[in-house]
């Protein structure tokens, strides 16, 4: 059970809290530490303490706005390198997120400045936790609709069933600064991963920049939507893409 407020009990179940290592973008699970997230346009930084396996909001509010979540088939979640979490209540919401201005030109001075560049973009999906068992590889931007006949980029190439068997994944880049723009290259790239085919359902996603230019989680049953969510994404990714921003190819 997830507990919020100052040790007041919710019906929010959160048995499977997600965890960090240092490869992680998601909240830190400690005695105490700072939630960090954007919702509706806000942005929160919440103290909590995890107790016996239990997480306690001081702020009730915070609670049970966090246990709205849980209600949401569709909540979307991205997560930034820093360890900020943006939620969103649908695919569309955090779609047309992504793909605003906003978004797209947040960093621009700095890019300006000091022009540095994602380059080899590639995303690593594996069938078991710690990056074990058969291995799916993908590069550059990529829209995969179903991983139920999913094309593995990596030799030999084959056609492989990947559909809701992903337990880890590793999606990394190289930084390069130049003054020119290098070929296959980007300012930043997301991979979002769905429950279902056709980039439906709810889903989870992972920014990469110049800054942080890797991010990969070694064990898909510490991950979920939100933290109210009961399911986690082990064994539950049915659909992928790979957006990469200002991409350049020759």
């Amino acid at each position: 059970m997830l507990t919020i407020g100052l040790f007041a009990a919710t019906s929010c179940s959160n048995d499977e809290f997600v965890e960090n290592d240092d490869s992680t973008q998601q909240v830190v699970k400690s005695e105490k530490d700072l939630f960090r997230f954007i919702y509706d346009g806000k942005e929160y930084a919440e103290e909590y303490e995890i107790i016996d396996s239990i997480m306690v909001f001081k702020n009730a509010e915070i609670g049970d706005l966090i246990c709205s979540l849980e209600s949401n088939p569709e909540v979307a979640t991205l997560n930034y390198p820093d360890g900020l979490v943006h939620y969103f209540k649908s695919n569309k919401e955090f779609e047309e997120y992504i793909q605003s201005e906003n978004f797209i030109n947040e960093d621009i001075e700095t890019r300006l400045l000091y022009p540095r560049y994602l380059v080899s973009l590639t995303l690593r999906v594996y069938q078991d936790t710690d990056f074990g068992g058969e291995m799916l590889m993908y590069t550059n931007p990529i829209e995969v609709p179903s991983m139920k006949n999913a094309y593995n980029q990596r030799p030999p190439l084959a056609f492989k069933d990947f559909n809701d068997i992903i337990s880890s994944f590793q999606f990394t880049s190289t930084v390069l600064s130049s003054q020119f723009t290098p070929n296959k290259s980007c300012t930043k790239a997301i991979v979002t991963f769905y429950e279902h085919e056709d980039y439906v359902g709810g889903n989870i996603s992972y920014l990469i920049t110049p800054d942080a230019p890797n991010a990969s989680h070694n064990n898909l049953k510490n991950v979920k939507r939100c933290p109210g969510c009961k399911t986690n994404m082990n064994d539950r990714i049915s659909s992928f893409k790979i957006v990469a921003y200002a991409w350049h190819e020759n």
